[in-house]
């Protein structure tokens, strides 16, 4: 039985596009008149840009064959890409330009791909890179602070550069710090777009593990409106402190307590050696009926405090001082309540 004519054409169809195919991946014959596509570079990092700002590059590509190069198509895998051909009909020998806008959609590193689809049939699929770091709406630098060890009398100090757009004018910058040991204060303002501040982590009263996001929103001017908006990422603190000498537990809460009544707490030190083991004086400021003993621990003490019948109640606040002499101190906070 004779197949029918129209399937015999199908079938050549067939076997061209697959002859066609599979030409794609083979080695260009030296005898080849067809078009060739061939382009000066097929990747282009745009480096460093801020969400909103728009990097342009050209590719320049050419014909290096014997018959025209035909542009069929372009496939983004973003579209933060923008390609636009000069044309898409290259005679033999000619030349053309793919001008690619591009703007980071996200921040981090960005490898994004363009696929170019040509009448090339040895470059039916040409594939170009896009790269880039989106930077987000604003950069910190740095964007974390680590602080390990002993924090000084004088507290830790670092420096911090923020940068916008520079097409954005800075207006205002807010670090919104909860930690009663830190601070972020403005030291000058470095350009229209940029200023330097200064984190500060002041004498903290115990051993502390550190993991603090501070949250940051800037209010900038571009165009005559005013933008508010936040750093993408908080200003992270992270490390683990611990002041010069303290006490444990750095604050001593003597719960609710009766008339007549007596309640005592453990005070364990921990001081440099060179500070000695006694301190030349103790002493309790603010809390009546309250008394410190030294326990056979050298560094340990006992804050044992007595509420007298007729004592008024309400809130008791006082603190212990151990003083080591030459303005060197331990001072803990005590906290009581007398029952009414």
């Amino acid at each position: 039985m004779r197949a029918p004519r129209h399937f015999i054409v199908l079938a050549a169809v067939a076997a061209a596009l697959f002859s066609v195919s599979c030409r794609k991946s083979g080695e260009r014959p030296a005898d080849w008149d067809g078009p060739v596509l061939t382009f000066e570079e097929t990747s282009h990092d745009f480096g460093p840009l801020y969400f909103g700002q728009t990097g342009t590059h050209v590719f320049r590509f050419r014909n290096d064959g014997g018959r025209n190069l035909v542009i069929d198509d372009v496939r983004k895998e973003c579209g933060c890409t923008d390609p636009i051909f000069d044309t898409r009909r290259v005679p033999p020998g000619g030349e053309g330009t793919m001008t690619v806008s591009f703007r980071p959609p996200y921040p981090g590193k960005i490898d994004k791909k363009l696929w170019i689809y040509t009448n090339d049939a040895y470059a039916r699929e040409t594939v170009v890179r896009i790269l880039s770091t989106g930077l987000g709406p604003a950069v910190l630098e740095p964007s974390v602070v680590e602080v390990d060890g002993v924090v000084p009398a004088e507290g830790i100090a670092r420096d911090l550069v923020l940068d916008i757009p520079p097409n954005r004018r800075l207006v205002d910058v807010r670090f919104d710090v909860e930690c009663p040991w830190m601070a972020v204060e403005l030291l000058e303002r470095t350009g229209p777009s940029s200023a330097r501040f200064r984190f500060t982590l002041e004498p903290i009263p115990s051993r502390v593990l550190l993991r603090e996001q501070i949250p940051v929103m800037i209010t900038a001017e571009e165009g005559g409106r005013r933008l508010e908006f936040p750093l993408l990422f908080p200003l992270q603190v992270t490390g683990e402190v611990r002041p010069v000498a303290w006490a444990e537990p750095h604050a001593v809460h003597m719960g609710a307590l009766a008339r007549g009544s007596e309640r005592s707490r453990r005070v364990g030190l921990e001081v440099p050696k060179d500070w000695g083991q006694i301190p030349a004086d103790v002493r309790i400021e603010g809390l009546d009926g309250a008394a410190v003993a030294r326990l056979e621990d050298p560094f340990a003490w006992e804050l044992r405090m007595v509420v007298p019948e007729d004592a008024a109640g309400g809130r008791r606040l006082g603190r212990i001082v151990f003083d080591f002499g030459s303005g060197r101190a331990v001072t803990v906070p005590v906290h009581a309540w007398v029952r009414g």
